[in-house]
């Protein structure tokens, strides 16, 4: 009884996220702006509407952290915070720095991020930067958590900031990868901080972000280069809205895993995942947020280019979430999906399939242009 209670409970709580129909009944909406020392003030006002009246909470309540990983510290973390005021001789300036940022109700202590960062060090001589934000993404209320993100990304930029004017740390080297909440907030980051080189957007959050204005959302204006990844934008709860994560179009690139909604292996109704849960066969999360959960999975596997190459293929128009068949070729452009997505500088939308299962990366013999070949075989 108290799994099919917690569906419910999670079922109205994403109903209420993705709709917005009870948004004028929030009693917390008589405040319409927070003001923090160092910071500004923040208005909950259009275009910052999304989060139906709630408010960042303070810098100090947010427990912002970061944990530095190198070749030669891989496994035990160095801690950094936000406002430190020596960085020279902590961060190696010379290399490029990557900041992994994760989602709602989440952690950088998650299996996925040490996954992530263990394989990027592996084939990077890098500076890899876990962003923990643990406090601020687990709250019950989805929409605090959302608003936290900008308060946060401010935190961060006056980290980069700092970088790059006390330091003179190019802008060009830094890498920021965020996955759901962690993607939109990159996109404030990327607002404050001009010139960022990249930001790979992993599933961006949908739920507070699709159909709002660009200064709300991660969008290609961001970075230098901006690629995304798109694995839950399916209709799941409420009719007409995305899942856990966007549809639109946001970046220079955007890759549609298995047509962007639903992944292989995952289940894909509302009676499928209530099946799951109520006979206990899979975590609520988990199962809730699987296809969500996935493009982590799909972007760790990208990394390690030699072994399987994600060819994604420009052949579609729209968001890539309706594929025609036979979207198998190279004719009008192909790309990599993932970590190497940069290789060629790609322009659009790209669609690929995946396995249902680990390994998800299917082998392609389709020959690719020869400028990515080329730069994949000197890296």
């Amino acid at each position: 009884m108290s799994s099919i209670l917690l569906v419910i409970s999670l079922v109205i709580l994403t109903a209420t996220v993705t709709s917005g129909y009870l948004s004028g009944m929030w009693p917390w909406k008589t405040c319409k702006t927070a003001c923090f020392l160092g910071f500004g003030c923040y208005s909950s006002e259009k275009p910052f509407d999304n989060t139906q009246g709630v408010l960042p909470l303070s810098p100090k309540k947010q427990g912002l952290q970061f944990f530095l990983y190198t070749r030669k510290n891989p496994v035990r973390a160095r801690k950094l915070k936000w406002n430190q005021k020596r960085i020279q001789g902590k961060l190696n300036l010379q290399r490029d720095t990557i900041f992994i940022i994760h989602g709602w109700m989440d952690s950088a202590r998650n299996p996925k991020i040490r996954r992530l960062r263990k394989t990027l060090l592996r084939f990077n001589n890098v500076n890899v930067i876990a962003v923990n934000w643990k406090r601020g993404a687990g709250h019950n209320l989805y929409y605090q958590s959302a608003a936290n993100t900008r308060i946060i990304a401010a935190m961060i930029s006056k980290f980069l900031l700092r970088l790059q004017y006390d330091l003179s740390y190019s802008m060009e080297k830094v890498h920021i990868i965020g996955h759901s909440l962690g993607a939109q907030m990159a996109g404030y980051i990327g607002t404050e901080v001009k010139g960022i080189g990249r930001i790979s957007g992993i599933d961006p959050a949908g739920p507070s972000f699709e159909g709002y204005p660009e200064e709300t959302v991660l969008d290609a204006s961001d970075a230098l280069f901006v690629d995304i990844l798109h694995t839950d934008a399916r209709d799941l709860f409420v009719l007409g809205h995305p899942g856990f994560g966007a549809k639109s179009r946001m970046g220079h690139a955007d890759f549609y895993a298995n047509g962007g909604h639903s992944q292989p292996g995952c289940p894909s109704t509302m009676n499928q995942q209530l099946g799951l849960i109520v006979t206990g066969s899979v975590d609520v999360f988990m199962n809730m947020g699987c296809s969500h959960i996935r493009a982590m999975n799909l972007y760790i596997e990208s990394v390690n280019i030699r072994k399987c190459k994600y060819t994604s293929y420009n052949c579609t128009a729209g968001d890539g979430l309706d594929v025609a068949e036979g979207c198998n070729t190279c004719e009008n452009g192909c790309a990599l999906m993932g970590y190497h997505s940069n290789i060629g500088n790609p322009r659009g939308v790209f669609v690929f399939n995946t396995n249902e299962k680990a390994p998800f990366c299917i082998p392609e013999t389709v020959k690719l242009p020869e400028s990515i070949d080329n730069t994949i075989l000197e890296s």
